[in-house]
């Protein structure tokens, strides 16, 4: 929901101002494909949860690391094979680019497998 809104911000700002931006579609299916990788990252919160109250540390951690190595990874000079590491560096930030399917069914391959894996360990602890 928040990628689509900030897709439709993106267009709204654009018209706003009468500048000449990308098309409605365009912007949608660009916030749309960073889904995949915005899963992936919230997987491994859910599954740092499922395992434990005391490992969210680790979700939080691949939140910050994504942001850093994605998308600011060139701007803080990361080298590349740590950037990879990141789940953003797979898909194109930029609208109207093409989307790697291959990335972006792994991606979501890893976050199912996440998911499960946190979903199985939270049924397995005593929250009550």
């Amino acid at each position: 929901l928040v990628l689509l809104l900030a897709g439709v911000g993106l267009v709204t700002g654009a018209a706003a101002v009468g500048g000449d931006g990308p098309g409605v579609v365009d912007v949608l299916v660009g916030a749309v494909s960073q889904l995949p990788a915005t899963l992936a990252v919230a997987a491994i919160a859910w599954a740092a949860y499922g395992f434990g109250s005391r490992w969210i540390a680790v979700g939080w951690a691949a939140v910050v690391l994504d942001l850093l190595l994605g998308p600011l990874g060139t701007l803080i000079g990361a080298p590349q094979w740590l950037r990879d590491t990141a789940p953003h560096t797979h898909l194109p930030a930029d609208v109207g680019a093409p989307v790697p399917l291959t990335a972006s069914f792994v991606l979501l391959g890893v976050a199912v497998a996440l998911l499960t894996a946190g979903s199985w360990a939270l049924r397995r602890r005593d929250t009550t």
